[in-house]
């Protein structure tokens, strides 16, 4: 009992490496702060015992009570001065309920916020008080199940609800563990719960990638597909002016032949001289007609090779898009990007062998 009222009142010669020193400022102490002081408050308090039976050898000297609640529970207290002044309101009320229950039996108290969860420890002598005066039972003061059961009740009811804080299960088979099972519980559920968070990560790092993958393979296909209407576009806009050249064409035929016209005599025939003059006008006339319908059909030839050029380049463009989306709709991004690099290295290779260099 006495190391264990050292270790409540930290005054032991070593810390529990489960104790936190720079956290242990914020410890609340009431009652005996020492052995002596516990010892004095304890033989005066033996006074009250009004009961005439004597006190067994083997009987509990004090009863402890340990009172904490979940960890979620005001879990920023250390940064948060509203919550570290509620876990001390909580904890100052689990004190006055205990001296109600119980009566005047507290020897000492000590509030620890320097381990994981904050929590108070309250060393009580087993006096209990009745209509007969005062008798010293750790049996009647503790009672059985039915007055365990009706203590957490009684707790949840005067002080945890006042708190937001739900009462304990009842009928629950969890056990109390010692400290040092539990810290191996802790770092085994740890050690999990850090591989279940790699694994977490692995397969987010994995979907980002595949989503990537899957961004950059729409984006082409939408590339392409803008690609395929400004070609399409293009082609109209030639086959508009084909059609309107080739209409010109006709009409050029239908207008004239390919002989030159010839002038009929002069009613006078000693007027060569104008006549062969207005010959050699139309002559050159006709010559300039015959030289810009010849440049027509040339360049009615070369629009017709660029309209057959783009043409190509459109279905091709098609073909590489259509297959873009059957990729994407029915192959798995692994294998479109296994397809992606294959291509991408017989491309360089190309390209290395053009420029002279050897072969990957």
């Amino acid at each position: 009992m006495k190391n264990c009222l050292l270790h409540n009142l930290r005054q032991k010669t070593y810390l529990d490496e489960y104790i936190d020193p720079e956290r242990s400022e914020y410890n609340i102490y009431g009652g005996a702060r020492t052995i002596d002081e516990l010892q004095n408050i304890y033989r005066e308090k033996m006074k009250l015992i009004t009961s005439k039976r004597k006190i067994q050898k083997n009987a509990s000297k004090m009863i402890e009570f340990v009172f904490s609640y979940s960890h979620e529970f005001c879990k920023n207290w250390e940064t948060d001065k509203k919550e570290y002044e509620t876990v001390r309101k909580h904890f100052n009320e689990i004190v006055e309920f205990v001296k109600v229950k119980y009566g005047d039996v507290i020897i000492t108290y000590a509030i620890h916020f320097d381990e994981t969860t904050p929590h108070i420890h309250i060393f009580c002598i087993p006096l209990v008080f009745d209509k007969s005066g005062c008798k010293y039972s750790s049996s009647d003061f503790i009672g059985g199940i039915k007055d365990i059961k009706a203590l957490h009740t009684d707790l949840y009811e005067m002080v945890g609800k006042n708190f937001g804080l739900g009462r304990g299960k009842e009928g629950s088979r969890a056990r109390h563990v010692s400290l040092g099972e539990y810290k191996h519980n802790e770092e085994t559920y740890l050690g999990k719960i850090q591989q279940k968070e790699k694994e977490l990560e692995g397969l987010i790092n994995s979907n980002r990638q595949k989503e990537e993958t899957l961004s950059r393979e729409i984006a082409e296909t939408e590339h392409l597909k803008q690609v395929m209407v400004e070609t399409q576009k293009a082609n109209i806009k030639q086959n508009i002016e084909i059609i309107n050249k080739l209409k010109v064409l006709d009409e050029s035929e239908k207008a004239f032949k390919y002989e030159i016209p010839q002038i009929p005599d002069p009613p006078l025939m000693n007027k060569q001289s104008w006549r062969d003059g207005v010959q050699e006008t139309i002559t050159d006339f006709f010559n300039g007609i015959k030289a810009a319908f010849q440049k027509l059909i040339i360049d009615y030839k070369e629009l017709n090779t660029k309209h057959t050029t783009l043409k190509f380049e459109y279905e091709k463009m098609k073909f590489r898009a259509e297959t873009a989306e059957k990729d994407l709709a029915e192959k798995p991004i692994e294998e479109i990007s296994a397809i992606r690099e294959r291509k991408m290295v017989r491309i360089l290779s190309s390209q290395i062998n053009l420029g002279g260099g050897r072969k990957i």
